[in-house]
């Protein structure tokens, strides 16, 4: 049997249920996937290299699920105010996001990792800028000091975060000064 091609976005990508006997040999998980084994009352398990035939006779899980802890890379475009909305600027943020904690992605029934991590990165820049700004370099300023590994509740991380302020222009209820202009940062490799 063939290792079973990922859902895109869903880091679960095969859940099976085990006989009591395990009498056929059991497949052999691709790269880039481990399992996570649902127990008697639910107890989960993610042990190194899965579990062998005597451990599955042994235990006798009912479930095993198979997580994709592959990388995943992003890019995404949102709009950021200034504080005192005279400002919006067009921000596009890279990223790359993996599952760093696979029972957790499992005891969370996480199936839509893109849209998390969307919802994180769009917070992540709305509270960044919500600190004082009027330019491009500003903003990219406050960017910088900005987290470049974030790690969900729901057992997703987030890495290599690099944004970069594409524009900036001034709203209707915008006051004279400052400087609208296209700025980027990148901050691959910079500490958290």
């Amino acid at each position: 049997m063939s290792a079973p091609t990922p859902v895109r976005g869903n880091p679960v990508v095969l859940i099976e249920e085990l006989r009591r006997f395990p009498l056929k040999r059991r497949r052999v998980p691709g790269p880039g996937i481990v399992q996570v084994y649902s127990g008697r009352a639910g107890r989960l398990s993610c042990p190194p290299g899965g579990l062998s035939t005597g451990e599955l006779l042994w235990l006798g899980p009912r479930l095993v699920y198979d997580i994709d802890v592959s990388r995943h890379d992003v890019r995404h475009r949102f709009e950021a105010q200034s504080a005192d909305g005279s400002l919006v600027a067009d921000v596009e943020v890279h990223a790359a996001w993996r599952t760093v904690a696979p029972i957790v992605v499992v005891a969370s029934n996480v199936s839509d990792g893109p849209s998390l991590v969307e919802a994180a990165l769009e917070a992540l820049l709305q509270h960044t800028a919500a600190a004082p700004w009027r330019t491009a370099a500003e903003l990219t300023g406050h960017l910088a000091e900005a987290p470049t590994v974030v790690e969900l509740p729901q057992g997703i991380g987030v890495e290599e975060i690099r944004w970069v302020v594409l524009s900036v222009l001034a709203t209707e209820a915008a006051a004279p000064g400052g400087d609208p202009e296209t700025e980027s940062v990148s901050l691959a490799g910079a500490d958290a």
